[in-house]
């Protein structure tokens, strides 16, 4: 049974960059945070790469390390939310990217190649010295 694929949203992606701006802010790094908050080098590393939905405990143990409420890193990951729709707003549209104008990829296919006699004679001496995989060969 295959991993389920996370759904990372804008506001989790937002508190992991809280954090780094945050120890960024403190001088401080992922390790001392760590050390700080009991949680993991490689499992702050994958929250603030979003490679890992925030939960709760972490929230917590991560606003002690930083010596925050939890609610204050939450409010920082909700203002850079904040901002990034406001920057969203600004996006210029180019109308040649939009779907209704794109050409049709299958008329755009690679050409289709006829007859081709001497790579079919190549292919044809291709299993020369090879053994057979017939059993009734060996008997």
């Amino acid at each position: 049974m295959g991993r389920k694929k996370l759904k990372i949203t804008e506001l989790n992606e937002c508190l992991g960059e809280a954090v780094l701006r945050l120890l960024k802010t403190q001088g401080s790094s992922q390790a001392r945070l760590s050390e700080c908050s009991g949680v993991s080098d490689s499992r702050i590393s994958e929250l603030t790469r979003n490679l890992r939905l925030f939960t709760l405990t972490d929230i917590e143990a991560i606003a002690d390390g930083l010596s925050i409420k939890p609610s204050q890193l939450v409010a920082h990951a909700e203002r850079l939310l904040a901002e990034r729709s406001k920057h969203a707003d600004n996006v210029i549209d180019f109308p040649h990217t939009r779907e209704e104008n794109l050409p049709d990829f299958t008329k755009l296919a690679a050409r289709k190649v006829t007859n081709r006699p001497e790579w079919e004679k190549r292919q044809a001496l291709d299993d020369i010295g090879e053994e057979s995989q017939d059993p009734g060969d060996y008997e």
